[in-house]
């Protein structure tokens, strides 16, 4: 084996040159002061009496099965986290239809003429926002089935569902 000093040591680890001397007081020099490389190394990243190189080698394995099967279960996790703070089409519409149903009985109850109310219905009916569209049509075309005969209730497509980017 190679032979090196404690200031090559220090060059070749970064390590302070007290620090190396430290670790080393385990192990004799040579009669120049030089230590076997292999050894002096192993004493510095593994200590005194640590495990050989394939022992270390080993433990690093193991150590990277572990971290990944903690990133994974991390993952598991997160997506059971996402999960769980999503809601499902079905009970957003049930949230929804609950204000669906009073703002159309304020304005059945309001004063104002059957003109005015059936105008503020189908402003109502006719939002056009893209992201919820076709699930607010749904819906209020179900809150509105037959109190509003003359209400367009937009373009329908093949699969039956609306085309909120049909323009009137």
């Amino acid at each position: 084996m190679k032979k090196v000093s404690i200031n090559e040591l220090s060059v070749l680890t970064n390590k302070d040159r007290r620090t190396i001397k430290k670790h080393l007081e385990a192990i004799e020099p040579d009669s120049a002061g030089r230590y076997d490389s292999a050894k002096a190394l192993q004493i510095l990243y593994l200590g005194d009496g640590g495990p050989t190189y394939s022992e270390a080698m080993r433990r690093l394995a193991i150590a990277r099965e572990r971290s990944e099967r903690e990133k994974e279960k991390k993952l598991r996790m997160e997506n059971a986290l996402a999960e769980s703070s999503q809601i499902t089409v079905q009970d957003a519409y049930s949230i929804l239809e609950g204000s669906f149903i009073a703002v159309r009985e304020r304005i059945y109850s309001s004063s104002m003429t059957d003109k005015e109310k059936e105008d503020l219905l189908l402003q109502l009916y006719g939002l056009r926002d893209a992201d919820v569209c076709a699930i607010g049509r749904e819906a209020l075309l179900a809150e509105f089935q037959g109190k509003l005969s003359e209400v367009d209730t937009g373009q329908r497509s093949k699969d039956g569902t609306f085309d909120c980017n049909e323009s009137r």
